[in-house]
């Protein structure tokens, strides 16, 4: 049965996938025992220059591992990070954060060549 305003929401699939190493970080397209997949690595989130690539119903987000950040893993910056998070935005057992702006630059240009090249199947 259709809402009674004529319109429904259209709901965007969500593809983290780092823009180093490509590691699957979420993904609504796999479904596992039916709940949508989720890695559970570290990783930061940021809102990219331009927007999220999205196309044929699916958000390409901005992600990035933890570890693809530098050689070792600064787990301090990294739950300071997640300490920022606003409550409305965390979700549980979730290892992400926002990016640190000192990797803004870094990782903004890895998205914008995952962005241009990326296909979704």
């Amino acid at each position: 049965m259709w809402p009674a305003s004529n319109t429904f929401r259209v709901i965007m699939m969500l593809l983290e996938i780092c823009c180093k190493c490509g590691f699957v970080h979420k993904s609504d397209q796999i479904q596992v025992g039916g709940v949508p997949y989720r890695g559970y690595k570290p990783h930061y989130h940021w809102h990219p220059v331009g927007g999220a690539l999205e196309k044929d119903g699916v958000k390409l987000h901005a992600t990035i591992c933890v570890a693809c950040c530098g050689e070792v893993v600064n787990w301090k910056e990294f739950y300071e990070y997640k300490a920022k998070t606003p409550e409305k935005y965390r979700v549980k057992w979730s290892l992400n954060a926002p990016l640190p702006e000192h990797y803004l630059e870094y990782a903004g240009a890895l998205y914008a060549e995952q962005a241009k090249y990326y296909e979704f199947e």
